[in-house]
This record gives structure tokens, sequence and C-alpha cells, in this order.
């Protein structure tokens, strides 16, 4: 066990030292609260947020989830996007997550989703607090570190990322049940937190977002490392390996389809990886965050992804490097927790800097692991590392104040660099505004004067309470509390709420630029934000964009997948940067506005094919992006191999059922023909004529279809992807392993409990 960071003191002074205790937690726990309140506010007004990623793709996502579970439909394919595309393997809407089944089956959708987004952050508060609580730290100072941390930027800026904070929400309850499973005494309590382990992680992997259970699964493991000296038989690292694996394998049923996804996405090709490994890199200028959170325009540098690279991780916590250096002889009892915050931190940030960091290179040798990119977001690590040491900073100056032991002015006098820095990054900022020709790129970047002189505030104010807490001041720790939480809420929610905090659901939908008009089956666009009003893409936005092999603006591929509008210029579009459009699209031009009047540019495709056709001709042709130019597409379709149709008068066909996932259709054939639809091709869809299975034909190389002989036929096409079956048989053995294994060690510790003591007097 850690010593106690916080001793009790002794005599009268007991009573009143755990009231004020008491009401410093109870501060920082409503300081959350606040946070949380302001962040919740649409949920009260009945709106959503809609910004970025978050209304572009999650929003749009999750309405088809809703929908699809409120009519017991499918909920893994989603038609409404790239012509159909494959939901549940892209996996950031974390289908079968219980939580999410819960929330959009049994509550309104607009609830439902801004539940799902607030959830996370009270989760993550407590099992901080928990954890820090665990190092026997005082409350308030865990309460302290765990506020911290909850409303750090990467935390909050990625709330238009909700899965990458739902994952790391679980990561402060895995090192909880990882110290105890390590160093606990209590047998029953090792069992649970190992069974814990293993559930924590299946339900971060059925979360849908690999690269942050990737980031917790290194800290887990620094902290597993960290705590060896106090491992108490070698055989508790072997059970909680077990569990581990237990939990990876119960959470096949996402990862399976996720890893198909993947590698069937362009994210595979090479150019993409070697372009995306190193991306979003954290240039070594963002630094200046830290201290001056505000002297430029975007509040980052080099980059308009503030999300990304929006580091401040509030004004007191960037003073704790410092403070810990300062009081390192008085802190010398928690030596280890104070030098491991100090290396977590450091190794944190020279990986978030990636291609500038040179560590991150180690990455790119592993595995799976080197597929991610966009390293910045290892700045995570660096959070935690500051979060809990903002726990020990505060844990420290509180026994300053209870022992009235303040310290030595002259010890004090290094904090003072912390300020001078951000007071002179200020001055730089302001003289580079006047001498633009000095760094033109830099000072093009730079906020306005007011702001500049108003970014060294949070500095100066943070050390000013620092040092009052460290000369004796009681009150200051109170600021402490109330400025964290102000500054870190302030930087992050005024991010969200820029240009606009939020909408009610129906204007979302019904704001959005339409097609001239709107009896089209698809239009071709990424804008997610149409689907709310029931349009289907050939085109949209997500993240594992899988590898075409038609381009997505060749005419005839348009009219393959039954498009009539191609949206040239989406109406948040600052510039009109028109697409690469076939010739024979530009004779039908019309612009359409938004409900904010902006304008939106579109193109009409002629001749766009129905829903379900036949053809009585096929070409072999193993590059369909070369040869669809040279084919009829309403008589002839490009196949991977010979089909033998037989030539003769079309057949018909009609539309009987037309779900997500499951499309029946009835045809009337004179001859052996190919059934071809609009829908995107993918190996997870299976066909049957009048029941019997029968192979699916990737029809003109991004397309679904099957042969149909002479006849009248029921052909039904359906989604089962192998993917999901596999993972889901591996999730249920994961699962009833881990049960087993956690009843197996209840009941060897029940029965040995059971047995009676033999006295000494018997055995003599």
């Amino acid at each position: 066990m850690l010593q106690k960071i916080f001793l009790q003191p002794a005599g009268n002074s007991v009573p009143r030292a755990v009231n004020v205790e008491k009401r410093l937690w109870a501060l920082g726990l409503s300081m959350s609260v606040l946070i949380l309140g302001v962040l919740a506010t649409p949920l009260f007004m009945g709106e959503v947020y809609v910004q970025d990623d978050l209304g572009i793709f999650h929003l749009s996502a999750r309405y088809f989830y809703a929908q699809s579970l409120t009519h017991g439909e499918s909920f893994i394919w989603w038609p409404s996007v790239l012509g159909g595309y494959y939901l549940h393997g892209e996996g950031q809407a974390g289908l079968y997550h219980p939580v999410h089944l819960l929330l959009y089956r049994l509550l309104p959708f607009v609830m439902a989703f801004n539940i799902e987004l607030l959830l996370h952050y009270p989760f993550m508060l407590a099992g901080t607090y928990l954890f820090l609580r665990r190092w026997e730290l005082r409350r308030d100072a865990a309460m302290f570190g765990a506020l911290v941390f909850t409303f750090a930027s990467f935390n909050l800026l990625h709330f238009i990322h909700p899965n990458i904070v739902a994952v790391i929400a679980h990561t402060p309850w895995l090192l909880f049940a990882i110290e105890e499973a390590m160093c606990g005494s209590d047998p029953r309590r090792i069992a649970w937190a190992n069974f814990f382990v293993g559930v924590l992680t299946t339900s971060q992997l059925l979360l849908g977002h690999p690269q942050a259970v990737w980031f917790s699964g290194v800290l887990e493991v620094l902290y597993v490392a960290w705590r060896v000296p106090a491992w108490q038989a070698p055989s508790r690292l072997c059970s909680l390996g077990i569990a581990k694996v237990l939990g990876i394998l119960g959470g096949s049923v996402q990862l399976l389809p996720t890893w198909e996804t993947a590698i069937q996405s362009m994210r595979q090709e090479t150019h993409f990886v070697s372009a995306y490994r190193y991306r979003d890199s954290l240039d070594p200028i963002n630094l200046v965050q830290f201290l001056a959170p505000y002297v430029t325009k975007s509040r980052v540098f080099g980059s308009r992804f503030v999300n990304e690279f929006g580091i401040y991780t509030g004004a007191i916590a960037a003073a704790v490097p410092l403070w810990l250096l300062i009081r390192r002889k008085a802190l010398t009892a928690r030596r280890w927790p104070v030098l491991s915050v100090l290396c977590l931190g450091l190794l944190g940030l020279l990986l978030a800097m990636g291609q500038y960091g040179y560590v991150y290179q180690l990455q790119t040798y592993l595995p799976l692991v080197n597929l991610f990119g966009v390293p910045v977001r290892y700045i995570f690590l660096v959070q935690f590392a500051l979060a809990a040491g903002a726990a020990l900073l505060f844990a420290d100056l509180a026994t300053i104040v209870q022992f009235r032991t303040p310290v030595l002015r002259r010890q004090l006098f290094p904090l003072m660099v912390l300020p001078v820095i951000s007071v002179g990054i200020a001055g730089a900022s302001l003289w580079l505004r006047s001498h633009p020709t000095a760094w033109p790129e830099l000072a093009a970047q730079l906020a306005t004067p007011e702001r500049i002189l108003l970014a060294s505030v949070p500095v100066v104010f943070a050390t000013f309470l620092i040092l009052a807490a460290a000369r004796g001041s009681r009150y200051a720790l109170t600021g402490i509390i109330v400025f964290a939480a102000l500054d870190q809420g302030l930087y992050a929610v005024s991010f969200l709420w820029d240009p606009f905090r939020s909408s009610p659901f129906e204007m979302v939908a019904a704001g959005q630029a339409l097609p001239p008009e709107t009896t089209s089956y698809r239009v071709q666009s990424d804008n997610n934000f149409l689907t709310l009003r029931g349009f289907q893409l050939a085109g949209g936005y997500i993240a594992f964009r899988p590898r075409q092999l038609l381009n997505p603006l060749n005419v005839k591929r348009l009219q393959l997948a039954g498009v009539e509008w191609v949206q040239t210029r989406t109406p948040w579009t600052r510039t009109d940067t028109s697409l690469e459009l076939d010739p024979l699209l530009a004779r039908d031009t019309r612009v359409t506005s938004d409900g904010l009047g902006n304008p939106s540019s579109w193109v009409r495709v002629p001749d766009g094919m129905a829903r379900a056709r036949l053809v009585t001709q096929s070409r072999v042709s193993v590059a369909p992006s070369q040869d669809i130019d040279s084919i009829n597409i309403t008589t002839t379709a490009l196949v991977p191999e010979a089909l033998r149709l037989e030539e003769g008068p079309v057949g018909t066909v009609s539309v009987e059922l037309d779900k997500p996932g499951h499309i029946r259709v009835r045809a009337a054939v004179p001859s052996r023909q190919l059934l071809s639809l609009t829908e995107s091709w993918h190996d997870g869809w299976r066909v049957s004529v009048d029941g019997v299975a029968r192979d699916v034909v990737r029809v003109n190389g991004d397309f679904l279809g099957c042969v149909v002989e002479a006849g009248q036929h029921s052909v039904e096409f359906s989604f089962q992807p192998e993917s999901l079956r596999r993972g889901a048989w591996l999730s249920g053995l994961g699962l009833t392993l881990l049960l087993l294994v956690h009843f197996q060690a209840l009941v060897r510790y029940s029965v040995a409990s059971s047995k009676p003591e033999v006295s000494t007097y018997a055995q003599a």
C-alpha cells in the first residue's frame, strides 16, 4: 500500500479537519456538476449538439440506429450511406453495447443521444476519484484530481467523438481494478477485481474505437509495471492477464467486424497508411498552449483541428511538474508516485509529438497498432499524469494549510517562472503582430491584441492561488477548486458552443439544402445530414471508406447507383471548389439553399437505373473502372467471372421488401439473366432464390446481384457477414469463460474460508 499523503492530525483538530475536507470535497463535486449542467443544456432544451463529426456522423448514424431498434429492423447495414454500408463494422456507433441498446430502444431519440454524450463524464469522474482514493489520498484531493482529468481538454474537446471519450472513461476504473487485483488483501475482492477488468475491457471494445482502447491499454501496462514492487504473488499477474485476454475475446463481436472493415477500406492502402501514420503530430510550438492558451485565433498553431490539438489542461495542472520538483524533498515518502507522474507526462508528450518526438516511431514496428494515426491523441497520457499530479499538489497544499507549515518564500520563488514565461509569450505575440514580416505564417495565426493580453491571466491567477495556499491561506484551496473548474470548463465549452451550440433536432433535419426535385432514389453527397430527411446517399461521411472499384463521380457509376442529383457544393463550404464532373453532368445545374440561406449547388444525373433490374449480357472484367465506359450499362454488366447468360427478352422485376440488410425481389424471367441492384456490394451479403442459396455476384465492380434462371422467382438478399457470426461466437465463449473463472475463484475462496482452523493444542 502507498503511504498516506494526508495524515490525520491528533487532538481536537480532527473534527475540524474532517469538516474542511468534506466541504472541499463537496465543492469539487459541485463544480463538476456545474460543468455537466452546462454541457447538458441541450438536453434540458430538447436540442442536440451538431458540431463537426458529432452532427454529420454520430447524430445521423444513431438516428438510423434508433429507428431500426424502434421498428425491429437490422441495424448493422446502413442503406442510407454509400449506397449501403456495414455500419457495425465501422464501429463508432457501438451498436451492440448494452447501454446503447437500452438507451436508444427505451428513450426518445433526442434524450437518448444527449444522455449518451453526457454519461461518460460522471462515470469517468467517479472512476478517477475511486482510483485516487485507492492511493489513500484525502477525499478533497482525489475529487480535485478527478475534476482535472474528467474535464481536461482531451475529454471535453473530444466531445464530438463520443466513442473516444466513452472508452477513456473506462480507464480509471480499470486502473482501480488492477490496483485491487495486484495489491489487495481480500481474496474475494481480488476475484471481483479480475472479473471487472475483463468486463470493462469487453465494454471498451464494444464501443468501437480500437485506438482509444490501445491508449487505455498502454496506461494499464505502464501501471502494472509500476506496481511490480507491491506484488504479493506472481500468480496474481497470471490471473489478471487471463481476465484481460478473456475480456478482449468478449469484445470479438465488435473487434472482428471492425478489423474486416478496416482491411477492406482505403486506410489499408499503402500510400494512405504511410501518409496517415504521422498525420497530426503535435508540433512543439503548440506547447505554448500550456501557459498561453488563447494567443491564437483558433487556440492552436498549424491546424484547424482544435479538438485534436487543443492540449491546454488548465493553468493549475500546468504548474504540477514544477511544484513536484520544488517539493521533491518534502514529498520523499511519495517519491515513486511523483516520479511516475513526471515520467508518464514526459513519455506521453514525446509520443504525442509523433514525427517530432521520435519515440512514436517505435509504434510503427508493432503489427496492427502501426495502422493507427493521429499521434497527438497520446496527449491523453499527459493529461492523466497532470491530473494525478494535481491531486498530489492539492493534498500537499491542504496538508500545509491544515498543519500551518507554510513553505518558505525562497522555496516558492521558482514558481514565478510560469507567469514570467506566459507574459513573455504574450509579449512576443504582440510584437509579432506588429511585425508580421518577421514570421508571416505564425503572425497570421495570432489572435487579436485584446485576447493576447488576456492569454496570461489564467497562469498568473493560478500561480497566485498556489502561492497563497503554500503560505497557509485556507481560502486559496477553495479558490483553486473553483478556478480550475471555471478555467477548464470555459476553455472547452466555449469551443463546443462556437459557432453554434445546439439546435432542435427537427430544425437540423428540416434546415438542410435539398435537391431541386425530391423524386430520386439516391443523391450523391457526403452530407450525412440529408439522411435525417429520408434521403439515401451514394456518398457519405464515414471513417472506414470502402475501396470502391469505380470512380465515385463517374457518370455511369452514378447511374448504376440510382443517383439523380449530385451535390457539388455543401452549404458550409466557404469557397466553391467544384468537383471534377463528367461534362455530361453540366447540362442541368441548379442552386438551393439551407434554412440559414446558405447556397448549395446541384447537378442532375440523367437516366439513373431502377432499384432492381435484369440484364441479359455480361462481360468478364478485372478492371471495372477502365471497362465501365466501354459498355452499355442498360444491357450489359461487368462481372468477375463468366455467367453464361442467355440473350432474349428482358424479364420483369418488382421490389417486394426493402429494409436495412434485407431485400426481397419478385422476378419473372424468360431466360437465364442477371439480377442487379443499386445496393453496394459487400461479401457479407447472402442470397436465396425460392429459398435455395445461390452465389452473390459482384456486378459492375461495386454493386450487388445474382443469376436468376428462367421462371417466376422470389429472390431474397440478406446481410449476414461472417465476421459478425464468428465474433458473436467468440464473444460468447470469452464471456462464458470469464464467468466460469470468476465463479471458480469465488468457490475456491469460499471453500478455503469454510475450513475449520486446527488449534495448536490439537496439532500437538
